[in-house]
């Protein structure tokens, strides 16, 4: 009798991660997340360091724990050199922007988790399943069983005021603080725009009307409309943002917080284009920005705010950052994160 368990592991690609840490008690954690996101995993390797001569062409994915990230310029770090470029996600515990910034410099690296996010919101395990399930799209993923939730779908631009009312609504029902309620309404509002204004292409990919002035209406065709989704744990709060083009390039979004975080965004005037604050804008808003694109197809934006006690404590806590690619049938995950 022919085992099917065994045929389908054979068709299926192979998973195999690195986990780079040297702290024996976060290496067990880190393994956990692992083994908890990936069935049968064909291999977990681990290191206390890396070296720019590593081979990391044979990885599914790689993990960056802090403290072998503290110790190694991205720059200098092997995948810089290597032509398969698998996911690599950098775990971080300062909430400093400068030693955010040269992380958000290397292009490859897609994945940036703040340490506490990972480690209270689960945050770690989410990410490996994605990028091993091609499964990327969906808020739901980001928040726990039983959670509150609302959708929307719209087609004018004029529903966009009512939409940002509903969500700010939605936040000050769950007793969100007034300061950050304000900063869910900045995020969301951006994202609206964007999917009114830069998301809709024509059959040739040009933009439809990324060149209107945002006062100006805006109306999509039935297949076209936008779904929104509020989403509620009593941890945080999120809002998510579908459009049905896929023409958002993540390469435009990493180069706009790029600019923000090398010049904070009070001096950087609206003269640099008004797209581009919006979005570092909506970055800075947010604990945690994550991207979903499937191209010509879909880009999912998803906003998440933990729901801290103050304003303050936000201002002190850490940010992450998600892009995810979907693949196509044939297309491995090192190949498909090569062209991010």
């Amino acid at each position: 009798m022919i085992d099917t368990r065994d045929s389908l592991r054979a068709l299926r690609t192979p998973t195999r991660v690195l986990l780079a840490c040297g702290t024996p008690q976060r290496l067990r954690a880190l393994t956990a997340a692992v083994r908890s996101a990936i069935e049968e995993p064909d291999a977990i390797d681990t290191v206390d360091d890396l070296s720019p001569t590593f081979d990391v062409s044979p990885y599914s994915a790689i993990v960056i724990d802090d403290d072998v990230a503290s110790r190694n310029p991205p720059a200098s770090l092997p995948w810089t050199r290597s032509t398969a470029r698998p996911p690599v996600v950098v775990l971080l515990q300062s909430t400093s922007r400068a030693e955010l910034l040269p992380w958000f410099e290397q292009t490859v690296t897609a994945h940036v988790l703040h340490h506490d996010n990972a480690q209270q919101y689960n945050d770690l395990h989410v990410t490996l399943r994605k990028l091993v399930s091609n499964d990327i799209f969906g808020i739901e993923k980001y928040f726990a069983w039983g959670a509150r939730e609302r959708s929307f779908t719209l087609q004018h631009s004029s529903e966009k005021e009512r939409l940002v009312s509903e969500a700010e609504a939605f936040a000050e029902m769950l007793c969100v603080p007034s300061r950050m309620r304000a900063l869910v309404v900045t995020a969301f509002d951006e994202f609206l725009s964007n999917a009114f204004y830069n998301a809709p292409v024509d059959e040739s990919g040009r933009h439809r009307f990324r060149d209107r002035d945002r006062t100006d209406p805006v109306v999509l065709g039935p297949e076209e409309a936008i779904t929104v989704r509020l989403c509620a744990d009593g941890r945080r709060i999120g809002v998510s943002v579908c459009d049905p083009f896929g023409s958002l390039d993540p390469r435009i979004i990493q180069s706009t917080i790029l600019r923000g975080l090398r010049r904070d965004a009070r001096t950087w005037s609206h003269s640099h284009g008004g797209a581009g604050l919006g979005f570092y804008c909506a970055f800075e808003s947010l604990s945690h920005l994550v991207i979903n694109i499937d191209a010509r197809k879909r880009t999912e934006i998803i906003g998440i705010l933990a729901m801290r006690d103050s304003y303050r404590d936000f201002l002190g806590s850490g940010k992450s950052f998600n892009v995810f690619a979907r693949r196509g049938p044939l297309q491995r995950s090192d190949e498909r994160e090569a062209t991010l």
